[in-house]
């Protein structure tokens, strides 16, 4: 009797340790569980932290470019504008000008003058003579003024031109008849360096008309011992 119960009470402790070697592989299982899916979330939300940070990376760049692309058309726009309506940059080639401009002379042209106001005797103007090249001359005579040039100097209107605008003797009369009168709407330009100029002496030339000015030089940048007002 007393050895069945021994029997018994034996195969219950060892139902017991195994329930709880069972249980605690189940707790095991559990925690194990618990903590690769812990790792998962960590590693699901560092994917996610770093998707946002790519994402917000993208959106930056594309800002960024946008930005960057408006400030050049609108850089752009301004030139455009300053370049049609305002004044422009010019450098002079060759010597028709010297002694006022030479070659190689860096210079602004003001476009306002010729939108807003009269253009002023001894303006020295840009315009185009033929495409792609621009010429730099000085008006001399207005519209229905009588020019003339005889015994190496210029008349307007029976009148020298002002001494101040006089630098050799001229010998180069080009091919016009004299007297000439200058046609409405026309200026008549020369080159200071008058046997060095390509004008309105020559009907090739010919005169300017007001609205085929560029433009007004007034301003000269280069070379550095030369910067300021041309006149």
């Amino acid at each position: 009797m007393d050895n069945k119960i021994d029997d018994e009470i034996f195969e219950n402790k060892q139902y017991e340790e195994a329930d709880d070697v069972l249980l605690k592989m189940q707790n095991e299982d559990k925690k194990d569980r618990k903590s690769d899916a812990k790792a998962a979330f960590v590693v699901d939300d560092e994917l996610k932290k770093t998707r946002k940070k790519t994402d917000k990376r993208k959106k930056s760049f594309k800002s960024e470019l946008f930005e960057w692309v408006k400030e050049i058309v609108i850089a752009l726009v301004i030139v455009f504008f300053i370049i049609t309506f305002i004044g422009q940059l010019t450098n002079v080639v060759g010597k028709s000008m010297f002694p006022t401009l030479d070659g190689g002379d860096h210079i602004v042209i003001e476009k306002l003058t010729k939108r807003f106001s009269e253009m002023k005797r001894y303006d020295i103007v840009v315009f185009p003579h033929e495409k792609d090249i621009l010429y730099i001359k000085r008006i001399v005579a207005f519209p229905g003024e009588v020019v003339e040039i005889k015994d190496g100097k210029c008349y307007v209107n029976s009148e020298e031109i002002d001494s101040k605008y006089v630098f050799d003797t001229i010998e180069e009369y080009g091919n016009i008849t004299y007297p000439f009168t200058v046609p409405d709407g026309h200026y008549f330009v020369l080159g200071d360096n008058r046997n060095n100029s390509y004008d309105s002496r020559y009907e090739a030339v010919g005169t300017v008309k007001r609205e085929d000015i560029t433009g007004r030089a007034f301003f000269r940048i280069w070379p550095l011992n030369k910067i300021g007002m041309v006149d």
